[in-house]
């Protein structure tokens, strides 16, 4: 049986046996340099190798083009802009979407210095768009204008995994679960 091995003079990152690339289901492999999404044959030979160099990877506004979609009942996905192409690397041996968004965060810093952007899609973007309404209906209820507390402290949650993180107004927080930074 041939295994892929990327060249000597790369170093893995992450690798992921459950990786669809244009509907053919396979290995990625995130190195220092490149992202392969390889597919086996049925005796277990390399079948196909499709290989983006990070440096191909466009940048626009000094962002990487890297977008994690996450969706509720959904695997999420991995969307890649190169120079000329598209590519959306789904990730469907996981429904969270914090394992994905460490890759695209590791893509982004390479390139840009800066995280990846996670894109909520479809139903998850609507209830989380009903619970924000529902709990700003009960904080006007109750009196509570915002989530500030005395000496500019704030309460939040995760953009990643929404574990609560807190800190000061203006502050980049390091969440302690999943290891997204974000400001608060």
């Amino acid at each position: 049986m041939e295994k892929f091995t990327p060249a000597p003079d790369e170093n893995v990152i992450f690798e992921d046996s459950g990786v669809s690339l244009n509907g053919s289901n396979g290995t990625a492999i995130l190195t220092d340099k490149n992202l392969y999404h390889i597919t086996y044959g049925m005796f277990g030979g390399v079948k196909n190798i499709n290989k983006l160099p990070l440096r191909q990877i466009q940048i626009m506004n000094g962002q990487a083009r890297v977008v994690v979609k996450a969706a509720l009942l959904e695997s999420p996905s991995l969307v890649v802009y190169s120079n000329n192409k598209q590519f959306e690397y789904v990730f469907y041996n996981t429904i969270v979407a914090n394992t994905v968004k460490k890759w695209a965060d590791f893509i982004a810093n390479a390139l840009t210095g800066q995280q990846a952007n996670v894109e909520q899609t479809g139903e998850i973007a609507e209830v989380a768009s009903q619970i924000k309404g529902t709990i700003d209906t009960f904080k006007g209820v109750f009196g509570k204008k915002n989530n500030v507390g005395v000496g500019g402290k704030v309460s939040k949650k995760c953009v990643a995994c929404r574990a609560p993180i807190s800190g000061t107004v203006g502050e980049t927080v390091r969440c302690p679960y999943c290891d997204t930074e974000q400001a608060l």
